[in-house]
């Protein structure tokens, strides 16, 4: 899992194991005891070969650079088992926006937003199945718009 964690629970009461990576000690203070927390940023984790069977993130990629990005995804589909899928939340532009990325701050994280497609995209290239994708309206919980993927390796 990575991101903030508010799925541990989620998470916890359907895998046997759930891993937390997030770069920030405040975020991960708390958590459950049997979640085992790695203390680092996504593209400097050593992603380990067919390890996983679910992966899930939620704002992880906007912020990223290009080959960051490209990189973080490729270890994330190595780590994945044959059978693995990728379940992934991120900030996206309002349809009708002339801008292909907007940032802004959630309290004290910086989010980017960018279009729709730049994701569908980006996934492709990494060899990823779309199975479902569904985008949510900005909320209390969220000041733009969501896109939710559910990919298979």
């Amino acid at each position: 899992m990575a991101g903030h964690g508010r799925h541990g629970g989620l998470l916890k009461r359907s895998f046997r194991q759930v891993e937390m990576l997030e770069q920030s000690p405040s975020m991960t203070k708390g958590y459950d005891e049997n979640i085992i927390k790695h203390e680092t940023r996504i593209q400097a984790f050593e992603w380990p070969g067919e390890k996983y069977q679910c992966i899930m993130g939620c704002w992880c990629f906007g912020y990223l650079d290009h080959l960051d990005r490209e990189d973080a995804l490729t270890g994330i589909y190595k780590a994945l088992k044959t059978d693995g899928f990728l379940v992934f939340f991120e900030s996206v532009v309002d349809k009708d926006s002339l801008v292909d990325a907007k940032r802004h701050w959630l309290q004290d994280q910086q989010l980017i937003e960018r279009r729709e497609e730049f994701y569908d995209k980006f996934f492709e290239r990494a060899g990823f199945e779309v199975i479902h994708s569904v985008r949510y309206n900005k909320d209390n919980v969220s000041p733009s718009d969501m896109m939710g993927y559910v990919l298979k390796k």
